[in-house]
């Protein structure tokens, strides 16, 4: 059946979020990637969330906090489809990873 369409906005945010986190700190987006079981889905979650209280005005003002409680409800709503919707923040937090490290590597040159 897979996640509705109208939900991966809220995907598409918090991987935002997530390569903004991963920005000085890679080994996140592995833990993403990595996790076995729902349980470690959320503890990675639960980093993520912490390091939001770390960023800084700019970064701050290219996130979307609440996409968080969005993924949570999605999460609990679709549960059996946890590996999926991990599937798809792993995909879209690489992605912005690599356009934000791509923007900030032509304004270094």
């Amino acid at each position: 059946m897979g996640i509705p369409k109208e939900n991966l906005d809220t995907i598409k945010s918090v991987g935002n979020i997530i390569a903004v986190a991963s920005k000085n700190n890679l080994s996140l987006l592995y833990k993403l990637d990595k996790t076995r079981n729902l349980g470690e889905f959320w503890s990675v979650l639960r980093e993520v969330s912490r390091k939001i209280v770390g960023f800084d005005n700019k970064e701050r003002a290219r996130i979307k906090p609440t996409a968080l409680d969005g993924l949570i409800q999605l999460v609990k709503t679709y549960e059996e489809q946890w590996k999926e919707i991990r599937d798809l923040l792993v995909v879209y937090s690489s992605m912005y990873y690599s356009i934000k490290s791509r923007k900030e590597g032509e304004t270094n040159e």
